[in-house]
């Protein structure tokens, strides 16, 4: 399956026609996998993987490894299992990771945290069931809300797209998850940034 033949989506940015749109998705896509080249790993869990449009993406940096996924959706992981059959799936909350301490080398958790009313809750549940790294990736504030006002997107709202809560920019959310992982690696694809950390010995915050 090549990285354009997934099961339709039903996230415009996966769909769009448009060819800078699609540009910067595929940047996304490979600057996240390319966080995967320098570390070793066996076991993977993504968090929130919706469709699995990212692993189907990133999968030739899995193979075989034991991967892992989990979304709050049942509908989206009914898709999932059509677009990543190489990933063992199933329905949970990023609040109540299902798995023991430290079972995973590393953890995914990509287009999350925005979303959520209690991300200290889930960046704590994610450092718990990793012993090695996490790959985490938020939209890149407030260029996502400029981008999106530019191409006429939610501009009521002033960019901010329906459903993000949380707002950081590139240095904010290294601060932010700087208590849970040491940073290691950084990416900027516009309009996002992803981080690869290394998980720390003891939490410095609870939140």
């Amino acid at each position: 399956m090549t990285s354009e033949q997934y099961k339709i989506s039903k996230h415009a940015k996966y769909t769009t026609l448009d060819p800078i749109s699609r540009y910067l998705v595929r940047n996304f896509f490979s600057k996240i996998g390319g966080l995967l080249s320098n570390i070793s790993f066996e076991n993977v869990l993504d968090i929130g993987c919706g469709e699995g449009i990212l692993l189907h993406h990133i999968q030739d940096h899995l193979v075989g490894k034991n991967v892992l996924a989990i979304d709050i959706d049942p509908i989206e992981i009914e898709t999932a299992q059509k677009n990543i059959p190489f990933v063992k799936l199933g329905v949970a909350s990023v609040y109540d990771i299902p798995f023991s301490d430290s079972e995973f080398d590393l953890v995914i958790c990509c287009e999350v945290l925005e979303h959520l009313q209690k991300p200290d809750h889930a960046l704590q549940e994610i450092w718990r069931v990793t012993t090695k790294y996490c790959i985490l990736s938020v939209p890149n504030e407030p260029i996502w809300r400029i981008l999106n006002v530019c191409r006429g997107a939610y501009v009521a709202d002033f960019g901010n797209t329906p459903g993000h809560v949380n707002h950081w920019s590139s240095r904010s959310f290294r601060q932010y998850i700087s208590d849970y992982f040491q940073i290691v690696g950084t990416v900027t694809p516009l309009p996002w940034v992803g981080v690869l950390g290394r998980k720390k010995d003891e939490l410095e915050s609870l939140g």
